[in-house]
């Protein structure tokens, strides 16, 4: 159910481009601080990394992977964004 509403947002989004893959909640938001500072909006796809505490499976923030998109007439100015030094 959830792959399927999560193909329907994705179909119907505006966001098709995706412009960086951060791993970890640091590289994350130093990446969307970036876009933010330069007015591009963005949508964010995150895969949590579950690793194993005894016996249970616990979801690692740190290990997260984030994919962010842009909508395609945004992709220059999020890759220029994205490449400044600060």
């Amino acid at each position: 159910m959830f792959l399927f509403i999560d193909f329907l947002l994705t179909l119907f989004s505006p966001y098709k481009t995706i412009v960086h893959t951060a791993f970890g909640n640091e590289a994350y938001f130093r990446i969307t601080a970036k876009l933010q500072a330069h007015g591009v909006s963005y949508r964010t796809r995150s895969h949590p990394d579950f690793r194993s505490a005894g016996n249970q499976l616990v979801a690692h923030s740190d290990f997260a992977q984030y994919d962010i998109y842009v909508k395609p007439e945004d992709e220059h100015r999020a890759l220029a964004a994205i490449h400044t030094s600060s």
